[in-house]
């Protein structure tokens, strides 16, 4: 959920062209791309198919899982996006 969350933010910042050094995953400081938003996704993507393998196993509700995931989401955006603003404008 959270990364889905960072990719929303990152992706605003990249769309409104501001530019903001990233050192996400402990690698070099760079600029915000497109590129950050992929790997993002794409490891959001990566971990809802590892949550749906882990929820058949144990026989966790996936609906469940994934409102949960949804609401962490919601929570983390309203929460972060006024902070996440701020630091873009200075």
């Amino acid at each position: 959920a959270m990364l889905v969350g960072f990719a929303i933010l990152i992706a605003l910042a990249v769309r409104r062209g501001d530019l903001v050094n990233c050192a996400c995953l402990g690698g070099d400081a760079h600029p915000l791309s497109w590129r950050d938003v992929l790997r993002n996704a794409a490891m959001a993507t990566i971990s809802l198919f590892a949550a749906a393998s882990i929820s058949e196993l144990h026989g966790v509700n996936l609906d469940r899982l994934i409102a949960g995931g949804l609401a962490a989401i919601a929570f983390i955006f309203t929460v972060q996006f006024s902070r996440f603003t701020t630091l873009l404008r200075s």
